[in-house]
């Protein structure tokens, strides 16, 4: 069974694919535009959050381990050598595969192009569902992503082609929750693929990788936060549908509340209206937290202040939207076999949603 997120059902009426293919590529210059813009004035990340995984991908090429080169004290920023990066490399090392094709560009030039490129391909997907679909990228998260040259559109786009859904093991805690919707074979072999691949080049990086972790703060499970956090697994009474799945299985994976991780959680929205209120919830969050962690100053300051803007405005409304929706849904046969054994008020029904239905009020 192929990948199709719920917010992405293909409409009878979707636009013609010329019509697709232009959005795509007209979300896809600005994008690039706006990463580059951005990576390229940036004096501590020349490349955004991209920039690492450049610098991994061309540390693997010299025969060097990239977690070893890519450290708080280390990695100098260029032009820079007083000036260090200050972090370990928290990704694993398959995420280095977006980078390879673009090791020879300078860091901004290939931020730009990996953003334009992801970007354009998530636009197409989602307008399978019709134009209307592409409101989910007027969110903070979406806007977040590109600026910085983060993953999170890649990502989405690779989990809604079932032969790109290895990909996702590029950052498995983001692409656990986006695998949870509708996850298919191609997934796990992908993955396997890109892992043991991953291993010959450097075996030790599962080992690196965690460690690397461990010595961050910000990695933290949303559902685990006291406040509004136990609330997230509700989310769990809906569990016939994929956007409920992808919900709670982000809401319990460790990720920076720093709402670029929180994308998938756009996929939420499944009516324009729904998709506009979670755009200006985000950005309602995105503007408080700036506001108020920098006590009137728009500048980032303090990402442990995000937690309570992230979770009320971003991951509330979406939790508010999977709870009005029925637990309709189908789910593999073992699935549907042990769900026998639960009360009928938490089995829902097993007939699938229709596609009118997943896309009311569009």
């Amino acid at each position: 069974m192929s990948f199709r997120s719920s917010a992405v059902v293909e409409d009878p009426r979707a636009p013609s694919i010329r019509s697709r293919l232009a959005a795509a590529v007209l979300i896809a210059i600005i994008c690039g535009i706006i990463a580059y813009w951005r990576t390229s004035h940036s004096a501590e990340e020349p490349g955004g959050d991209f920039w690492p995984h450049w610098t991994a991908a061309r540390a693997l090429l010299r025969g060097e381990d990239p977690y070893a080169v890519i450290t708080p004290t280390t990695l100098r920023v260029p032009g820079d050598s007083s000036t260090a990066y200050g972090n370990w490399y928290y990704y694993p090392l398959p995420v280095a595969v977006f980078a390879f094709p673009l090791t020879m560009l300078s860091a901004p030039a290939a931020a730009a192009i990996f953003t334009a490129a992801a970007s354009g391909a998530l636009a197409f997907l989602l307008t399978a569902g019709g134009l209307g679909t592409l409101a989910l990228l007027l969110c903070a998260p979406f806007v977040v992503a590109v600026s910085a040259a983060q993953s999170s559109p890649a990502l989405m786009a690779a989990s809604m082609v079932p032969m790109a859904q290895g990909l996702l093991a590029a950052k498995p805690t983001i692409g656990l929750a986006l695998l949870a919707a509708r996850p298919t074979r191609w997934a796990i072999i992908g993955g396997v693929i890109l892992c043991v691949a991953a291993s010959l080049a450097l075996p030790p990086w599962p080992r690196e990788w965690l460690e690397a972790v461990g010595r961050s703060s910000y990695y933290h499970a949303p559902i685990l936060r006291w406040y509004v956090g136990p609330l997230l697994a509700l989310a769990a009474l809906k569990w016939r549908r994929p956007e409920a799945r992808i919900f709670f299985v982000l809401s319990c994976v460790p990720q920076q509340l720093l709402f670029y991780d929180q994308l998938p959680l756009a996929l939420v929205p499944l009516s324009e209206r729904e998709r506009l209120i979670f755009a200006w919830s985000s950005w309602v969050a995105y503007v408080g937290w700036i506001v108020t962690s920098s006590r009137g100053v728009f500048e980032v300051v303090d990402l442990r202040e995000t937690a309570p803007w992230v979770l009320s405005l971003i991951y509330m409304p979406a939790l508010v939207m999977v709870l009005r929706r029925p637990n309709v849904g189908n789910v593999p046969q073992y699935v549907e076999r042990a769900a026998a054994f639960l009360p009928a008020w938490l089995r829902g029904n097993a007939n699938a949603a229709t596609p009118s239905e997943l896309s009311h009020n569009r």
